[in-house]
């Protein structure tokens, strides 16, 4: 395989390895992060089958807008040692020699206006005690932050499927 085929598979899997919310089943288990773009005003998540999916996303896929036409990026060294020290410090995470803190602020750093405020499973989300989780539970039923410690019931599934989808 070239290189240019093996750059163009790898754009290829970044587009496909986020799961489509509104198409395919999450499950507990699932793997994902969230992120907020303040510019656009917008707040979504993504989704992984496993965390070594969501780890090789956050390493290879992350440091760069890869809906752009890979010709745009063949040839740049730039994104070649951004993708370096994006790895890095993913498999730094991965092997607890950094705190997730720390990953969420380099991972902010890919983009401008871009934050990445959470990583951790479906289930989390579903019924965490995580302050993130619970904040936006609270958030998602439109309740006072002390209501968000209760989990989020099967009728309420769809609705935040819908509401943790990319607009």
């Amino acid at each position: 395989m070239s290189t240019h085929d093996g750059f163009v598979h790898l754009v290829n899997w970044c587009r496909e390895a986020p799961l489509d919310t509104m198409t395919a089943p999450v499950e507990e288990d699932y793997w994902g992060f969230c992120a907020a773009n303040s510019q656009l005003e917008t707040t979504w998540f993504a989704w992984f089958p496993t965390l070594d999916a969501l780890l090789r996303y956050l390493s290879d896929c992350w440091p760069f807008d890869y809906h752009a036409a890979p010709e745009t990026f063949e040839g740049d060294p730039a994104v070649v040692l951004k993708a370096a020290r994006f790895g890095v410090a993913v498999r730094r995470y991965a092997a607890s020699e950094i705190e997730e803190d720390l990953l969420l602020a380099i991972l902010s750093e890919a983009h401008p206006d871009v934050t990445v405020q959470w990583l951790g499973t479906f289930g989390d989300m579903l019924d965490g005690d995580g302050s993130f989780a619970r904040e936006w539970r609270a958030d998602f039923r439109g309740l006072d932050i002390l209501d968000g410690g209760c989990p989020i019931e099967q009728d309420e599934l769809d609705d935040m499927l819908r509401a943790m989808a990319w607009d």
